[in-house]
């Protein structure tokens, strides 16, 4: 499997943006849904949370934001049968990125196919890596 920097880990990666705002998107729309939204949020933050103009800059742009911090503080490093390796900047790092493993593999099966990736590891030393 390819891991090399254009290859479709990398790819997986750097759309990490795209899965937080779908991830945040579907919780705000289900509580939306739901009407728990005003409960979470309060009565004007939820008015203005259905508001497109308002979500975009609001929601989504800091988002995508925290999401080019992930992908540069992160690089795949490694892959054998199925496991592969994502070196991080730091433990705090990894230890974050292991809690977002699950959503994060099925962001990787939707990019290089569904089970090709059996499991992820996160590594303190990204340093080593550059």
């Amino acid at each position: 499997m390819d891991i090399g920097a254009a290859g479709p880990i990398a790819g997986a990666i750097v759309s990490i943006p795209v899965l937080l705002v779908g991830l945040a998107d579907m919780v705000i729309s289900f509580l939306r849904v739901e009407n728990l939204l005003p409960a979470v949020v309060g009565t004007d933050l939820a008015e203005q949370l259905g508001r497109s103009r308002f979500r975009g800059p609001y929601v989504h742009m800091p988002l995508i934001l925290l999401g080019m911090i992930i992908a540069a503080a992160t690089e795949p490093v490694a892959e054998r049968e199925g496991r592969v390796t994502i070196a991080c900047e730091s433990g705090a790092w990894a230890q974050e990125l292991e809690l977002m493993s699950d959503a994060l593999r099925s962001r990787l099966d939707a990019t290089v196919g569904e089970n090709r990736i059996t499991s992820l590891r996160f590594t303190a030393d990204l340093s080593r890596h550059r």
